[in-house]
Formats: structure tokens, sequence, C-alpha cells
């Protein structure tokens, strides 16, 4: 039996990162313009949360599957091993942020 090669197709990771910007636009064009609407307030409310939930899905993917695999595969070159490390790196200041927003909220 002779073992299968796999093409890293990205697609799936730019088309989650687009989408994943294009709700953080969304959410912030909503607490740009703040209203007393109840059923605005908890859409925004379930849309921050399902925000939320599919950004630790993503960077849990990322973290556990992808950057092991491409820090493997440039190992031997320094500079695209540097972009990696900066883009786990990212990860960390991420979580920050999202706790502030939920003080923010609360």
């Amino acid at each position: 039996m002779t073992a299968k090669t796999y093409r890293n197709d990205m697609t799936m990771m730019f088309a989650i990162h687009d989408a994943l910007r294009r709700e953080l636009d969304h959410i912030a064009e909503i607490i740009a313009h703040p209203t007393d609407d109840p059923q605005q307030v908890l859409r925004t409310a379930v849309g921050w949360e399902m925000f939320k939930t599919y950004l630790h899905v993503h960077h849990g993917a990322e973290d556990d599957v992808l950057w092991p695999v491409i820090g493997a595969a440039v190992a031997d070159r320094p500079d695209e091993a540097a972009v990696i490390a900066a883009m786990e790196a990212e990860h960390a200041v991420v979580d920050p942020g999202l706790a502030a927003v939920d003080a923010a909220l609360a």
C-alpha cells in the first residue's frame, strides 16, 4: 500500500478568515450605533457569542493542526519560520481582547 500525499489547500482557511473579519466588522458597526431595542441587543449578544465560539474553534485548529505542520515544513527556513512564530503569537493577544469586550458588555 502506498502512502497518499496531500497538497495543502488553504482555500477553506482563507474563507474562514474572511468570514471572521466580516462578522467582526458587522459587530463593530452594531456597537458603533447602540440602541435600546431589546431585540437588537439580543441579536448582538448572540452574534458576539457565536463569533467567539467560531474564533476559538478556528484558533484551536490552527494551534493544534496547522502551525505544527507548517512549522516543521519551514524549520530550516528562518525567515518563514519567524512568520509562523509571529502568527502563532497573535493568538496570545486575542484572548485578552475578547475578555475586555466581554467585561464591557457585562
